[in-house]
């Protein structure tokens, strides 16, 4: 599994038990944000790549 996943699945069972939520909301704010950059991070990288690999004939 990948990083950007892992993060999206610990992010997900945070909001499902309230008792592993952060104690501070800002910490909260700060880890879906990281997550949600990540995601993007590597379907923009994605994207790039295919995009570069030249057609092959």
């Amino acid at each position: 599994v990948g990083r950007h996943l892992r993060l999206l699945i610990s992010l997900f069972f945070r909001l499902l038990y309230p008792c592993y939520w952060p104690s501070s909301i800002w910490n909260f704010i700060v880890s879906c944000l990281e997550a949600i950059i990540c995601t993007i991070q590597g379907l923009v990288s994605s994207t790039w790549i295919k995009l570069r690999k030249p057609k092959g004939k």
